[in-house]
């Protein structure tokens, strides 16, 4: 394994060592993580690396711009080491279907969305392809969707009368039973 201090730093080391996995931050020094991956994508490699993403930064549109420059996951902080040890499995593994890796992203993202707020997760689940989904996919995206309704509804109660905001909750119940 090696590391390096920033995106100069590593865009030379991918050089030298032709790793098959890169772990790369989208914060760091002299070179952003996403203009690094971007210049990664740009290189005529004999065999590109396998990108996983790793921020704090959880906002839809730097994932999709991770997925769009060739990321193949994306690793939420704090994360804990077994995640991070199933990400890595996952990145690796090349018997996925197509289309399979991104959906399995999305839910990941979802499942680090279902501890923010209810609004928040169902939009991430509008973006998920539900008639694609598994079985397994399906339940996890339920459990997320009732988990995010439930701390909804919790946090809602105030003297007695529900908190405007209760329609996000309903929604994602609604969506969970049709699951």
């Amino acid at each position: 394994m090696e590391t390096a201090g920033d995106g100069v730093a590593g865009l030379e080391a991918i050089g030298w060592f032709k790793p098959d996995l890169v772990l790369l931050n989208i914060m760091m020094p002299r070179m952003d993580g996403l203009t690094m991956l971007e210049n990664l994508g740009k290189r005529a490699l004999a065999r590109k690396p396998r990108v996983v993403m790793a921020s704090a930064c959880c906002d839809y549109r730097t994932f999709e711009l991770t997925q769009a420059r060739g990321a193949v996951e994306f690793i939420y902080y704090p994360c804990d080491p077994k995640a991070v040890a199933e990400i890595v499995r996952d990145a690796l593994d090349d018997s996925f279907a197509p289309g399979q890796r991104r959906i399995r992203a999305q839910l990941r993202r979802l499942q680090f969305q279902g501890w923010g707020s209810c609004e928040t997760v169902l939009e991430e689940v509008r973006r998920l392809p539900l008639g694609r989904l598994s079985v397994e996919q399906r339940g996890l995206t339920r459990e997320c969707l009732l988990r995010a309704a439930e701390k909804h509804r919790a946090r809602g109660r105030r003297g007695g009368r529900l908190y405007p905001g209760i329609d996000a909750a309903l929604q994602a119940s609604a969506i969970a039973r049709a699951l």
